[in-house]
């Protein structure tokens, strides 16, 4: 009996220990998760912080000189182009007009009819912020908003 209660003790001692060692190492990983998200987080601010430089510094020698589409530094390259506008656009406005004029062509049946944009976008061009027609007809239900120059930074490792 005595041999069974002290294998029981020393079986709770190991308990403990063992739980007091997960206790330490469960303590110590949280702490490098955290010093690795702070690391995490200054790379990226880092990261964000040239990239709007290398950004700034591209736009300042496209003002000089608008032929300017990109810069290449040590580090890689930086881009630019200038995007399609974007177009919103009320479809059932865009399709009332399109079957009123017999753009039959800009139509299409599915199981429900829906407007053909490639065919419109083909079709018409655009004037300030709308979307006209050839004869100069202003397309109902689009709006068009001029985007921004898009700059692109590609790194090289």
């Amino acid at each position: 009996m005595r041999s069974i209660r002290d294998a029981q003790s020393r079986i709770g001692e190991e308990l403990e220990t063992h739980k007091r060692y997960r206790d330490r190492l469960t303590e110590e990983l949280c702490l490098i998760n955290d010093a690795e998200a702070a690391a995490i987080k200054g790379d990226m601010d880092k990261i964000a912080y040239l990239t709007s430089q290398l950004e700034a510094h591209l736009l300042n020698k496209r003002a000089v000189d608008p032929s300017v589409k990109s810069i290449k530094t040590p580090w890689g390259e930086v881009s630019s182009r200038l995007q399609g506008p974007e177009f919103k656009r009320e479809d059932n406005l865009v399709l009332h007009w399109a079957e009123r004029y017999n753009f039959t062509t800009l139509v299409r049946e599915k199981t429900t009819r829906e407007i053909n944009w490639e065919g419109i976008r083909m079709l018409c061009h655009v004037r300030d912020d709308n979307l006209v027609t050839p004869d100069g007809e202003v397309v109902p239900g689009v709006t068009v908003f001029e985007r921004p120059l898009k700059v692109t930074v590609k790194c090289e490792p």
